[in-house]
């Protein structure tokens, strides 16, 4: 069956979805903590919390259980490394445990933080400047999802302080959120999947500066997160999204696939575009028997604009 799909997609100027890195957590006491401020050893104390980009996951605080490597570096010579990939683990709340307590230089020259989430344990600086990172192409489940959820962040010139020192993150890939919609005669109490189809999973990322670099031409189907069947008080089905990375998309690339009972539903892209780093590409579709009706718009993570295109149902 063949179908028409009309998308329009605003761009809206924003900032990028911003993590900060929390955390006190660790198997002392308080009066340990404040005691160590005032030796030659100052204990490094960070703090986190979810200022913009509202997520469904990790709304105000990176989720309960997710691990991230910290790193730190003389800030006169990144490549003396003082702690290489340090696992710390988030609590959800604002906090965080690990496993190896960091100080402050001795002789108060300033350091650099960086940090990278999901933790990766080859990804070493002193070793490599940049690791390959890879999503998960089943984004069904939570920690599915978030293991996908790319994210960096780095301080320089960070003085000897007794205060919690931020840490704000940046969302390294590119989000797609979709709302489905029942058109005349769809009944969505059947919508069984949402895929991005064609895409690469895989991209390099530099440890220091966050910056990506191109790895790899395979391609994969990527299956998103929160597709359910309407229920009968739902007029549509929100919440569904999944994480790519920034890439370019070939015209006549077959990109959506929505599968409504034993339908699938295409979207085919009419012209080359690209997704970029930080990017959240909100969909609303409206799923009819005889097509598809599209429209977008961008929200937390950045901007878009206009498309439209030819999709085929099969």
């Amino acid at each position: 069956m063949n179908l028409i799909l009309k998308q329009t997609k605003t761009f809206i100027a924003n900032t990028l979805g911003i993590i900060i890195l929390a955390g006190t957590a660790f198997s002392c006491s308080k009066s340990e903590i404040i005691e160590d401020q005032y030796t030659e050893q100052a204990p490094i104390l960070l703090q986190s919390r979810v200022s913009a980009g509202k997520l469904r996951l990790q709304t105000d605080q990176i989720e309960s259980n997710q691990k991230l490597g910290f790193y730190v570096t003389q800030a006169s010579d990144i490549n003396n490394v003082k702690y290489d990939n340090i696992a710390i683990t988030a609590d959800g709340s604002g906090g965080f445990s690990y496993t190896e307590r960091m100080y402050y230089p001795a002789d108060n020259s300033k350091v650099n933080f960086y940090a990278i989430h999901p933790y990766n344990d080859a990804a070493l600086l002193e070793q490599n400047e940049s690791v390959t990172f890879s999503i998960t192409p089943d984004q069904t489940t939570a920690n599915g999802y978030l293991q996908s959820d790319l994210l960096h962040a780095s301080k320089s010139d960070v003085s000897r302080s007794k205060d919690k020192i931020g840490l704000e993150f940046t969302h390294r890939l590119s989000k797609f959120s979709f709302t489905i919609k029942p058109g005349n005669g769809m009944d969505l109490s059947h919508l069984n999947a949402v895929s991005i189809l064609g895409t690469k999973p895989s991209t390099s990322i530099h440890i220091t500066t966050g910056n990506l670099q191109e790895v790899g031409n395979n391609t994969t189907e990527v299956y998103a997160y929160g597709v359910k069947g309407a229920s009968d008080s739902e007029a549509q089905v929100t919440g569904i999204q999944a994480i790519v990375v920034p890439q370019t998309i070939d015209a006549d690339t077959r990109l959506f696939k929505i599968t409504v009972g034993t339908t699938d539903y295409y979207y085919t892209t009419p012209e080359t575009i690209t997704y970029a780093s930080g990017y959240n590409y909100n969909y609303e579709l409206t799923i009819h028997s005889t097509g598809i009706d599209v429209s977008s718009s961008i929200t937390p993570w950045i901007n878009s604009e206009t498309i439209t295109g030819e999709g085929e149902a099969e």
